[in-house]
């Protein structure tokens, strides 16, 4: 298994429509969600804060380098404090993979 595997395991991202690219963003980052506080993917509410779900500061900086592992992106360090649900880290992980322009007309 080399890189080229990895390659067609990772989807382009700026080929999916805005609504393909949230949905399998909301997968993923929810994913990781549910991996570091120990629940099923489906017990985490995508909208519900992080911290209410018992997320704590050591958990966040979990889940922002394993986002940006596999997003090959940098994350801002505040990400999951700004952005404190999986829909809006999801969101904001399509502003940084969509092509330019195509974002929503987010304010």
């Amino acid at each position: 298994g080399g890189p080229e595997d990895e390659e067609a395991r990772t989807p382009d991202w700026a080929r999916l429509s805005s609504g393909e690219l949230i949905g399998r963003l909301v997968e993923e980052v929810r994913g990781e969600v549910a991996r570091e506080i120990k629940l099923a993917p489906e017990e985490i509410g995508l909208q519900r804060p992080l911290l209410e779900m018992g997320m704590d500061s050591v958990m966040t900086v979990a889940v922002r380098r394993c986002l940006e592992r596999l997003f090959h992106l940098t994350l801002p360090a505040t990400l999951l404090w700004n952005r404190p649900t999986v829909l809006a880290i999801a969101e904001y992980l399509a502003e940084c993979l969509a092509p330019a322009g195509a974002g929503s007309g987010e304010a």
